[in-house]
This record gives structure tokens, C-alpha cells and sequence, in this order.
């Protein structure tokens, strides 16, 4: 008993046929083996009819590469998961009650820094209720208010330029992915994005910096 594949036009398998118990076998057709027939109906193996040649022949299917249109979505898709990852890296930082009681002296070691030693009578109260706060703090932990000042500033800064960075990478894939006009043009994208991935990887490593209380 022998098999055959039955194709189209382009090469595609459409029907199997046995000799012994069809008595028309459709042309065009080539026979094919009981393994590979298996393996085909399995998915193990999917086949196709090689029409490039003087004779037909079977070979394994390649499916075509994906349009620009379908690689653009998918690297969408990806740059916005990589985003989100990093954001969510980002707020792991810090524990919610933590991070509250950081955004709230923040905005006060930076009035600290900026206006310590003015005269400004409308300013010189809120610098002294800052000031007393880093001292109430530096007192519990033995170290002095210019260094927690510091901490808690170099700390702000990390987690604002982490964040900028990974605004960036959404940025830039929003606007230059839909625009690539070639294949060659969208890899160069998706190179500067992995590159600023790499930036930000580096910067999302200092926010554990400055100590734990920053």
C-alpha cells in the first residue's frame, strides 16, 4: 500500500490519499512514507511540497517570516511589559509605610539644603522644623542630620532619574516603533531600547544605596 500527499498550487498539503482504498488519487500529488505522514498528522513534523525543483519532493514547512506590521506589535508589546516590569521594580523598593514617611520629609530636606543659613523670616521657621526633624531622627541612629539630609536627597534622586529612564523607553517605543519603514530600521530601535534597559537596570541598583532609612 502506498500514500500520497495531495497539494496545491503553492506547495501545500491538503488531502491523504492510500492507494488501496481510494480508487482517484487528486493530482498534483507525491507519495509520501507512513512515518512522515504520522508525523505530519501529529504536528511533530508539518510538511510541504518542495515546487522549486524538477520534481516535487517533500520537505519540512518553514512558515514565512512575520510582517514588519506583526514584528512592530510584538516588540509593542514588549517594550510596554518591560516598562511595567521596571516600574514595579521600582515601587518594590520601599515599603508602602516607609515610602509615605520618605515622600513627606523629602520636599523638607530639600527646603533644609536649599535655604539653610537664610535670614528670610517667612522661610527661617520652616528650615528649623526641618532641621529639628533630621535631628530627632539622627538622634535614634547615631548619625548626624547632614548625612540623613543627603541619604534621603541622593535617594529622591535615584528613584526620579530610575523613573525618567523608564519613561524614556516607553516614550521611545511609542513614537519610533509605528514609524520604522524596514525590518533594518526597527532592530535599531529595539537596540537603543535594550540599551536604555541597560541604563536603567544600572540606576534601578542605586535606589538600594544611602541607607535604609533614606
Amino acid at each position: 500500500m502506498k500514500h500520497f500527499a495531495h497539494y496545491d498550487s503553492e506547495g501545500q498539503i491538503i488531502g491523504f490519499y492510500a492507494d488501496d482504498t481510494h480508487k482517484v488519487i487528486p493530482e498534483p500529488h507525491v507519495e509520501i512514507t507512513l512515518d512522515d505522514l504520522s508525523k505530519h498528522a501529529s504536528n511533530e513534523q508539518i510538511l510541504c511540497v518542495d515546487l522549486a525543483g524538477g520534481k516535487p519532493s517533500l520537505k519540512e514547512y518553514m512558515p514565512p517570516p512575520p510582517s514588519l506590521e506583526e514584528q512592530k506589535t510584538a516588540a509593542l508589546q514588549t517594550a510596554s511589559a518591560t516598562a511595567s516590569a521596571y516600574r514595579r521594580q521600582i515601587a518594590k523598593q520601599a515599603h508602602e509605610d516607609r515610602a509615605i514617611a520618605w515622600a513627606l520629609k523629602t520636599p523638607l530636606a530639600l527646603l533644609w539644603q536649599m535655604h539653610e543659613g537664610t535670614t528670610d523670616p517667612a522661610i527661617v521657621p520652616l528650615v528649623a522644623e526641618a532641621q529639628a526633624g533630621f535631628e530627632d531622627e539622627a538622634e535614634a541612629l547615631g548619625e548626624t542630620p547632614e548625612e540623613l539630609r543627603a541619604a534621603c536627597i541622593g535617594k529622591w534622586v535615584a528613584f526620579f532619574r530610575a523613573t525618567q529612564i523608564v519613561e524614556g523607553m516607553e516614550r521611545l517605543a511609542e513614537r519610533r516603533i509605528p514609524a520604522a519603514q524596514s525590518p533594518e530600521e526597527l532592530q535599531t530601535v529595539i537596540a537603543e531600547l535594550q540599551a536604555k534597559e541597560t541604563v536603567a537596570t544600572a540606576k534601578l541598583a542605586t535606589l538600594n544605596e544611602g541607607g535604609e532609612h533614606a
